[in-house]
Formats: structure tokens, C-alpha cells, sequence
């Protein structure tokens, strides 16, 4: 008997973007016009909005039903079931964290249905995934987290990674929080290098942003030195970009990187005849909105904030990697270990740096842009 829903799944998504898009063109007029001042003072209440939309976007898309509309969703599923039918076929999964979620889900709702517990699963990792986000937000910057929050929202990949990315967007959503406790002091570094393990057992592709993390942390502190190896990245790319490929396959932190770059010599297993390979020139214009932003504003702060340069050169060195692998097919899976953290990197300059004149029309048409990019992707 075919399944009802109350809703039809495959309209979920554009719900979500044309909610999305409501709210920035609220936020598209505030800032049109909008003086230094009023930019900088933040929005009235932002807590609140950043609680009341996190909440929203969490009961929503926690409580999808299960579809094929949703990706992936339905792999997670079978493997939720054939974990709880075999527990001793995972014991010895690297990335046993998804797995220790999975086991407290089913050991705390012993009485339900398994389809039922995994929903019930789903909901904690859009919660994980949308309150990880949330309150990396708030711990930034209180003032403006709710714009921060929106432009995370806007990121055209956003709704991807809770319903269909599942792990790999909770994991990234963990390492965003663990980047806002990477400051002097050992508890405070204790704490992300905790968080990035926690991430890393989700997922382990997040290993790559949680290195650039500490590395922009401990070792590469300036922008400069960061651009640098991001343009170096470019070069490699161009030139030798087979063997630097062959190099990062042999480390194996994540065991879709082979395959997709084998994607891209045509293997017929793998490979969508209608996914582009090759150089990805299109997704490197996406990926340098923000380094240009960001290096504009820091220079007019003349590197005074040591918080939005950690971010910054975070974002960079992650950036620079996926280049290494931007021809690989479905290469925008890796550009996700650096995009995840576009929405800061854009947004937090803008509000917080006077970097351009007319800075209240900047933001309007940047959210513009960001706009344009969800709805055309």
C-alpha cells in the first residue's frame, strides 16, 4: 500500500527555499540603505531570531518522512536496519561515532518500530546539524547571529547536507562549533581538539578541515601565507594535477575520494555522463567570493581580529585542498570541507569591518547573489 504524507517530500525543498528567500529579501531591504552604524549595532533580538529559526528549520526538516526525494536517506535507513540486525558487523567501523549514535537511539527506544526509531534518529541529526550551526553563530557574534545563521541557511548546499549528506553535514556542523573554542587557553583547545575527534568518528573527511583548523591556529597565521598556498594550489592543479591526485588517494581519509577521481577518466561504474569533470572553473569563481571579501576587510582592519583571520585561513587552506582534487567528479563534496564555513566567511566582514563604501548596499547585493545561487542550484 503506498505511503501518505502529509506532505508531498518532494516539495520540502522548495518550501525551504522560498522561506529562505522571504527572509533575506527582509534582510535584502534592512541593509539597502543601512548606515555604519545601524550595520554594526547587529539586529534587535538576533538570539532570539537565531533560536526561534534554528528551531523551525529542525522541526521541519527533522520530521521529513522518509523518501527517496531526500537522497540518500534511504541508504541511511538500511544501514540503520542492518546495524541493529548485525551490531557486531560494525563494532570495528572507523567512523564509530555515527555508529554510537545509531546504538543510543535504539537502546533509548526499545518500544518503538525500527522505522520509527529512525526517524527519531533523523531528528537528532538535523538537531545536531542545525544547533551545531546555531551556536557557532552565537558564539561568534551575538549581535549578528541571526544574519549569520541566514547566510549559512543561503548556501546553496545547505539543505543538501542535512537530508542527504546526513554524516557528512553533521560532522562539518561539530568542526564549525569546535572552530569558535580554538583560542588561547588549554581548555579552550582541548575542547576543539575533542570536538574535531567527535567529528572526525561521524565522518572522516572532516579530518581536512579540522587540520586546516589547527594549522591556521598553530602554524599558518597569516592571511598572506594562507593565500599563498591557496594560489600554489591553483598551479598544482594546472600543471601536475594527476600526481597530486595519486598522492592524496594514498592517505585514504575518505574512501570516495578514489572513486570519484577515477570518475573522472570515464569509468562507466562510477561516472554520470551528465556530471561535468575537469577543471571546475565555475565552482573556483564561487569559492574566491569570499577570500576576496575577506582579504579586502582584513586589510582595512589591518589584522586586528585574530578570530575572523583564524576563520579566514581555516576556510583558505581547506579551499586550497579541493582544488588539489577539482577535477575528480561530484568534486563539490569537497569543496563542502571548505563551503561550510562560506557563510561566516562572507558574512562576519561585512557586518563587523568597514571595508567599503556603500557597505549597507554590499551586504543587500551579496545576499542577492547568495540567493541567486540557491534557487539556480
Amino acid at each position: 500500500m503506498p505511503q501518505e504524507y502529509w506532505l508531498n517530500p518532494y516539495l520540502y525543498q522548495d518550501i525551504y527555499i522560498v522561506v529562505v528567500a522571504f527572509l533575506s529579501t527582509v534582510l535584502i531591504f534592512k541593509y539597502l540603505n543601512a548606515t555604519d552604524g545601524v550595520i554594526q549595532s547587529g539586529t534587535a533580538h538576533s538570539v532570539q531570531y537565531t533560536f526561534v529559526c534554528a528551531v523551525a528549520v529542525i522541526i521541519f526538516l527533522g520530521l521529513r518522512p522518509l523518501s527517496w526525494a531526500f537522497g540518500d536517506m534511504n541508504t541511511y535507513y538500511w544501514t540503520f536496519i542492518l546495524n541493529a540486525r548485525n551490531p557486531s558487523s560494525f563494532i570495528f567501523s572507523g567512523e564509530f561515532g555515527w555508529i554510537f549514535l545509531m546504538d543510543c537511539v535504539r537502546s533509548l527506544t526499545p518500544s518503538l518500530s525500527i522505522e520509527n526509531q529512525f526517524r527519531v534518529f533523523s531528528f537528532i541529526v538535523a538537531l545536531g546539524y542545525f544547533g551545531f550551526m546555531a551556536l557557532a553563530c552565537l558564539r561568534y557574534d551575538k549581535r549578528h547571529a541571526y544574519v549569520l545563521f541566514m547566510f549559512l541557511l543561503m548556501n546553496f548546499t545547505c539543505y543538501g547536507f542535512c537530508v542527504n549528506g546526513m554524516r557528512n553535514g553533521l560532522g562539518l556542523a561539530i568542526i564549525m562549533y569546535a572552530l569558535t573554542f580554538l583560542k588561547p587557553g588549554v581548555k579552550n583547545i582541548v575542547i576543539a581538539f575533542l570536538l574535531s575527534v567527535f567529528a572526525f568518528s561521524i565522518h572522516h573527511s572532516c579530518a581536512l578541515p579540522a587540520v586546516c583548523m589547527f594549522a591556521a591556529y598553530f602554524v599558518v597565521k597569516s592571511p598572506k601565507v594562507a593565500i599563498g598556498f591557496w594560489l600554489f594550489s591553483i598551479l598544482l592543479s594546472l600543471t601536475i594535477g594527476p600526481q597530486v591526485e595519486n598522492i592524496l588517494m594514498s592517505l585514504g581519509f575518505d574512501n570516495r575520494l578514489e572513486a570519484y577521481i577515477m570518475a573522472q577518466h570515464g569509468d562507466p561504474q562510477i561516472v554520470n555522463p551528465y556530471y561535468k569533470t575537469g577543471f571546475r572553473w565555475d565552482f573556483l569563481a564561487y569559492s574566491i567570493v569570499p577570500i576576496i571579501v575577506g582579504w579586502i576587510s582584513i586589510r582595512n582592519d589591518r589584522f586586528k581580529d585574530r578570530k575572523y583571520i583564524l576563520l579566514y585561513n581555516t576556510y583558505v587552506l581547506a579551499n586550497a585542498f579541493w582544488i588539489s582534487v577539482i577535477r575528480a567528479a561530484y568534486s563539490n563534496r569537497f569543496a563542502q570541507l571548505s563551503w561550510f564555513l562560506y557563510g561566516l566567511v562572507l558574512a562576519y566582514p561585512l557586518l563587523n569591518i568597514k571595508a567599503f563604501n556603500n557597505q549597507g548596499a554590499v551586504i543587500s547585493a551579496v545576499i542577492l547573489v547568495q540567493l541567486g545561487f540557491l534557487i539556480l542550484f
